[in-house]
């Protein structure tokens, strides 16, 4: 009896993954605003990824790979609400929301239920950085800390970002003017993971980085921009947005 309901609770979470990642890329495809393409390297791999924002009440962002996807929700402030993640080539789903001061953790790793309540304070939980460090690199600070989740371990850390000056980048024969930021784990443990990212001066859109691609650090990921993106300038959505003191608007 036992086996069976496991069985059932195992199939019907399935199921509800499918669904909700469907329906998600459905909302990207019929709502985005701006499409970006990448290209993620690690190793001797290298994969393009689409980078979808949507707008309307907060805002959806669909981070695609061949075999890997990455749902966020965020509020008006880029703060994520809810986190999903889905890779086909390991049998691996994971759905993440923050409900107050905690964030619920239910997903499969290779057949393996993953189950966890994560109490958390009231410190903002920053899951795409691709995205949610826009309104940092516009403003005047120079460091903020926020939280993240690392699905390697089901744990949230908190994490420190430290602008470290400003570099030109040439992408697609474009000189780029950017916001380089040193990102690494908070306190004691700074010196466990540390990874670099540039963000476009003029707008705060990611436009590189390079570090660890896990927890461990045994490999070394690099995600650059092509210079590929399309902007819907009309019915934009992202009238909410709410900047910090000083900051651009988003376009």
């Amino acid at each position: 009896m036992k086996e069976n309901f496991e069985k059932y609770a195992l199939t019907f979470f399935a199921v509800y993954i499918f669904v909700l990642f469907f329906a998600s890329l459905a909302k990207a495809n019929n709502d985005t605003n701006i499409v970006r393409y990448y290209i993620e390297k690690c190793g001797d791999t290298a994969k393009q990824v689409c980078w979808c924002l949507t707008g309307q009440k907060g805002y959806q962002l669909t981070y695609q790979t061949t075999d890997e996807c990455h749902v966020t929700e965020t509020d008006d402030s880029l703060a994520t609400l809810s986190w999903q993640m889905t890779k086909t080539s390991q049998k691996f789903s994971m759905k993440s929301i923050r409900q107050e001061n905690a964030i619920l953790i239910d997903g499969e790793d290779e057949g393996k239920i993953i189950q966890k309540h994560i109490e958390i304070d009231d410190t903002p939980w920053f899951q795409a950085t691709s995205l949610s460090l826009r309104n940092f690199i516009l403003s005047n600070r120079t460091e903020i800390e926020f939280l993240t989740l690392i699905p390697q371990v089901y744990d949230v850390y908190k994490m420190k970002a430290t602008k470290s000056g400003t570099e030109k980048l040439v992408i697609h024969n474009q000189t780029i003017e950017t916001v380089r930021v040193e990102m690494k784990l908070a306190g004691i443990l700074g010196s466990i993971w540390k990874g670099h990212y540039w963000y476009r001066a003029r707008d705060g859109a990611f436009m590189r980085f390079t570090g660890p691609a896990n927890i461990a650090g045994t490999e070394q990921m690099v995600v650059s921009f092509t210079g590929r993106e399309t902007i819907r300038r009309t019915d934009m959505g992202l009238s909410n947005l709410k900047p910090e003191p000083r900051a651009q608007s988003l376009f």
